[in-house]
């Protein structure tokens, strides 16, 4: 947090890693993993050899010490590979196994008990777990995959962490580490809003799904450049034998409800559609299950919905 904050004081200039070294009165090799630590939370961007503060942490430099923390946990947050982490702890996983998981996941090239080292140092400094007898707790609930989901999902709309720990652990560890985090930020942003803005909300989970499609279809080396929206692609990968009719016909009809919400008369009827809130939870769950679907599918020949 304070190279961070020497960054932002910084501010057209950037930093260096002697100057962070200097700032925060440390050594030039502990700087330097501070500062790449800071770009990969997205607090800081690289140029050259110049550091940069983003446009979201610009309030670190007027924070206090006791404020950082809650800072530092706005970007924490966001991090995928600590979602995830907490969503494999709170179902059971130990640090160990979480932390190697998240390793082989996210093809990370460090002794796992590194990498859990540092998830849970991060994570106590946020204030999103801590040290109870020896074991780290969670002090935010993690939800279960049950038959009252959408109950879950309600709970999980209370705060922005609970919202990403209940999608890391609807999509499963894979194909949660398949996704994007632009991806994941849109349906986290459609979660959010479904109650205030469900038309906007559906269209948020439609982009995410829609740019999930299109990359799966890259991935697989075929050429999606003329195919527009979720129909389209869904029908691209059907022409490619990648997923099922019956995939193919639930794309159709996220893609369907997502047209309906996106303009407000019907292109025939010139008529327009209501968009209440329930229909927008049921299509970022759909939207939800068919990712999982999708992904097992397509790479893991898996039958699954």
């Amino acid at each position: 947090m304070e190279v961070v904050e020497g960054a932002c004081n910084k501010q057209q200039n950037g930093i260096t890693v002697v100057e962070a070294a200097r700032y925060a009165k440390v050594g030039e090799d502990y700087a330097a993993r501070a500062l790449e630590n800071a770009v990969q939370l997205s607090m800081l961007r690289r140029t050259d050899e110049r550091y940069f503060s983003t446009n979201d942490v610009s309030d670190v430099s007027r924070a206090t010490k006791e404020q950082q923390p809650l800072l530092f946990r706005k970007f924490l947050q966001r991090f995928d590979p600590f979602i995830l982490f907490v969503s494999l702890v709170g179902r059971g996983n130990t640090l160990d196994q979480a932390a190697r998981k998240i390793t082989v996941i996210y093809n990370i090239d460090a002794q796992h008990t590194s990498i859990q080292a540092t998830l849970t140092s991060w994570g106590s400094f946020a204030g999103i777990i801590e040290a109870k007898k020896g074991k780290v707790v969670l002090k935010v609930e993690t939800p279960t995959l049950s038959a009252e989901y959408i109950r879950d999902l309600l709970q999980a709309m209370e705060h922005d962490i609970k919202a990403r720990i209940y999608i890391a652990t609807k999509l499963g560890e894979n194909v949660f580490g398949y996704m994007k985090q632009d991806e994941i930020d849109f349906l986290v942003k459609a979660i959010r809003t479904h109650q205030k803005d469900p038309r906007n909300s559906i269209d948020d989970a439609g982009r995410a799904f829609e740019d999930f499609l299109r990359r799966v279809i890259i991935d697989k080396q075929i050429d999606a450049s003329r195919c527009k929206g979720v129909t389209e692609l869904a029908e691209c990968l059907k022409g490619g034998k990648l997923i099922d009719q019956k995939q193919l016909e639930i794309c159709q009809g996220i893609g369907s409800i997502r047209v309906a919400a996106a303009h407000n008369k019907d292109r025939i009827t010139v008529e327009p559609w209501q968009i209440n809130p329930d229909a927008a939870i049921e299509t970022i769950l759909l939207a939800l299950t068919m990712i999982r679907s999708i992904h097992n599918y397509v790479f893991s020949s898996v039958h699954l919905f």
